[in-house]
């Protein structure tokens, strides 16, 4: 797998021109860390949200995806959450996680079989805890020193990046919210994350945590050397129904016509629907007001153990729909919902001073917003022109 890193290095950095002399399209930064742990440098891609730099709205936290196989997936799970939110998922940072010696880093026992057939090919396999140690204690808090970010996490695998995912889930409970597991190879090491999840401890490490487990389902014949594949799934499944775990959230996927090289593309889109299912809102059919706003993310927020405030994005495009409907006490009511939740935000400010001076005649009232405005860009020419004029009415 060495020989990916410096294709790893310039997908990320893609230059996407239309024509001679355009203007460079970035999806994302490639990174590298020294590990101590494992003794060697690591490559890592990040895909930070549409907004992430934009000095006029809250510096907002974010939660983070990362994703095992960078290589392979940052592509995919990049332009997912950038199409996808923030209406229907909510913004995140993307990590993509480059490999090095990918056969050591995620299989979590030696061994030099797979599904009990030998493999000469396979030299350097039980690296699994070393790696993961290193996510913990160097990527994750890398990141987090260096982003943005809430500790809310999703870990995200395929194959033997599944397999790492569901030992991940085992052991370093605490590091993971949510779980996008593809095609994980469980056959490995004679159903070794089997028998772990099996265990009565582990049960209890699943208490509030989300798994998305999927499979692509080919016939056994087409794929004689791995019989064991297709019943390990069966194994999984029955011990998540069986499992008693509460605030548990998990779904599994079949998809009978895809192969296990084409179904990470539909199982990261919908294992991120699964995850946050009761995120979405149809700000168009719906039209909630501020209050309704409010109690849809309060509800979306205890799903997943953790605090998911309205995105002011979508608060602001459901204000602007109201403006345009000339409802502005429902408009003013979804801004001062932003000034709650994002007190930073500037531009919140500056709508509802004019929403108080244009629409409602509250010079009082519009004054005390600029003036809070000033206080986040005290250089606004644009608003002291305000101030100046209401104090000429």
């Amino acid at each position: 797998m060495k020989l990916l890193l410096p294709i790893f290095i310039s997908l990320v950095s893609i230059k996407a021109l239309a024509q001679e002399g355009g203007t460079d399209i970035v999806i994302g930064k490639s990174h590298v860390i020294h590990s101590k742990i494992l003794n060697e440098k690591r490559h890592y891609a990040v895909y930070l949200p549409d907004g992430y730099s934009n000095k006029s709205s809250h510096p907002k936290n974010y939660p983070v995806m990362y994703v095992l196989d960078g290589e392979s997936h940052f592509h995919s799970a990049s332009g997912i959450v950038d199409v996808r939110s923030p209406f229907y998922l909510p913004q995140m940072i993307v990590v993509a996680i480059g490999n090095t010696d990918r056969w050591r880093d995620l299989t979590p026992t030696s061994n030099d079989s797979l599904a009990g057939s030998p493999n000469s090919g396979v030299k350097t396999t039980g690296g699994g805890e070393a790696f993961l140690k290193f996510i913990e204690k160097e990527l994750v808090p890398h990141i987090e020193e260096t982003y943005r970010t809430t500790p809310y996490r999703l870990f995200v695998g395929h194959s033997l990046g599944g397999l790492t995912a569901l030992y991940s889930a085992y052991f370093q409970p605490k590091l993971f919210n949510a779980y996008i597991v593809i095609d994980p190879s469980l056959q490995w090491d004679h159903f070794l994350m089997l028998k772990k999840f099996e265990e009565e401890a582990m049960q209890t490490k699943l208490a509030n945590k989300s798994f998305f487990i999927s499979e692509s389902k080919r016939k056994p014949e087409e794929n004689p050397a791995f019989p064991e594949f297709y019943t390990a799934f069966d194994k999984m499944l029955d011990i998540f129904r069986a499992s008693k775990t509460p605030g548990l959230r998990w779904r599994h996927e079949e998809y009978k016509s895809e192969t296990h090289g084409s179904v990470p593309l539909l199982a990261e889109i919908a294992g991120l629907d699964f995850i946050f299912d009761n995120y979405r809102i149809n700000i168009e059919s719906d039209s909630p007001e501020a209050a309704k706003l409010k109690t849809h993310f309060e509800r979306f927020s205890e799903d997943l153990h953790f605090s998911f405030p309205p995105p002011e994005v979508v608060v602001n495009v459901m204000a602007y729909n109201f403006m345009v409907r000339k409802e502005y006490d429902k408009a003013l009511e979804c801004y001062l919902l932003n000034i709650e939740n994002y007190p930073k935000s500037s531009s919140a400010y500056l709508t509802v001073g004019d929403i108080y001076r244009d629409k409602k005649g509250d010079r009082k009232k519009a004054l005390e917003y600029y003036e809070r405005y000033l206080k986040i860009n005290p250089g606004a020419t644009m608003v002291k022109n305000r101030i100046r004029s209401l104090g000429q009415q």
